[in-house]
């Protein structure tokens, strides 16, 4: 059994889950990968032999204490596009950090790289946003933290995926530790800290010298459920991480989820469907399969693509106010990478930093954290 120590970053989103993990564990080229946050009850899908699909799992309270499967709780990660899966208004549940979605969610990531590295252990990293991090005032809730580690704590056992008989399969890997952090503060490690490819990190200099001639930043996180906004200050050293301003800092009710809400709408009203089934699909692709064949879309994507951006420039006009002296304001999240073209056109470029890789931001910025705190204590 392989017991390599291995280093994954989880960013647990409302629409997706973005994982980064360092291929040889906690050395080597951070890899990235991603998955929709869907899932349905039980399974809607069978093999023509009965058995079961794969990404089957059974929710347990207690490895020692295993129910008969109709006692089970079970829950199937599903991919994009698929009929059966809980919906954009679902996708949204105010207790989805500490809900069973999230946790099988969150073990689906693991299972898929124990696949590969049987037996080994875990230190991990998963996100919550702001305005569930942080309580009113700017301390941290440590209930609301404790709570999801408490959920990802239980275990998650896969079922033997093309077996007519239910058939669970003990977890071949265990957790050692578990960090939950703020979207966006975890995102700011990604910027600050440029990682060598092989087990170094530093102070990431072209970031860094955005801060010369001033200190204030806002990171802006477009989200599925909501955009999370992170004002603060940095000096532009590695000796010290940026400084929060709890005043300015906020999640805003808007996010990417509501944005194929809203093109479902257009859709219907514009082509006199009932429904759209999976409209973030649809956002992605600017198509809509109707009546058998591809149906362009691509003006009414666009159109309310351009909607969100105005609507979110004037939440955070009302949230920062002027923001001519900032240093760096800072766009990550998933939505990023989708409106990248729409946020440069309504940002100064002296001003506007975009990652290489904004939609893993989260996720990457956490890896590199972890790998601080894991070398750190080898040391």
């Amino acid at each position: 059994m392989n017991q390599t120590t291995r280093i994954v970053g989880i960013d647990d989103g409302h629409s997706e889950t973005k994982i980064a993990s360092f291929r040889d564990g906690t050395t080597g080229p951070l890899e990235t990968w991603s998955y929709a946050s869907r899932t349905t009850i039980g399974y809607e899908e069978i093999g023509m032999n009965g058995g079961t699909p794969p990404n089957f799992y059974a929710l347990l309270d207690s490895a020692d204490d295993i129910p008969p499967p109709h006692k089970t709780r079970q829950l199937t990660v599903i991919e994009r596009g698929k009929r059966g899966w809980v919906g954009a208004d679902g996708s949204r549940d105010p207790d989805y950090a500490v809900s069973d979605r999230n946790r099988v969610l969150v073990h689906h990531a693991l299972h898929m790289i124990a696949a590969r590295h049987p037996g080994c252990t875990f230190e991990i990293a998963t996100t919550l946003p702001y305005s569930d991090f942080y309580l009113p005032g700017g301390q941290p809730d440590r209930a609301r933290t404790a709570a999801k580690k408490a959920n990802i704590d239980k275990p998650v056992w896969a079922y033997d995926a093309g077996t007519p008989e239910l058939v669970l399969c003990r977890s071949n890997y265990q957790i050692a530790s578990h960090s939950v952090i703020s979207e966006g503060i975890a995102a700011f490690f990604d910027c600050m800290f440029t990682y060598d490819g092989e087990r170094h990190l530093s102070v990431n200099p072209d970031f860094a010298s955005r801060f010369e001639t001033g200190e204030d930043f806002v990171l802006v996180d477009i989200g599925g459920k909501t955009t999370d906004v992170v004002a603060g200050v940095w000096n532009g050293s590695g000796a010290a991480g940026p400084t929060i301003r709890v005043g300015a800092s906020r999640s805003i009710d808007l996010g990417m989820l509501g944005v194929a809400t809203d093109l479902a709408g257009e859709i219907i009203r514009e082509h006199g469907v009932r429904s759209v089934n999976d409209p973030e699909l649809v956002m992605m692709r600017g198509t809509l399969p109707l009546y058998g064949k591809p149906c362009d879309v691509s003006e009414l994507v666009a159109k309310v693509r351009s909607r969100f951006v105005n609507r979110l420039r004037e939440s955070l006009g009302f949230a920062l106010g002027d923001i001519a002296e900032l240093s760096a304001i800072i766009f990550v999240g998933g939505g990023t990478e989708t409106l990248r073209e729409n946020i440069s056109g309504e940002f100064r470029p002296e001003q506007l930093v975009i990652p290489s890789a904004p939609r893993f931001a989260n996720a990457l910025g956490m890896a590199k954290f972890l790998k601080l705190l894991h070398d750190t204590r080898k040391d």
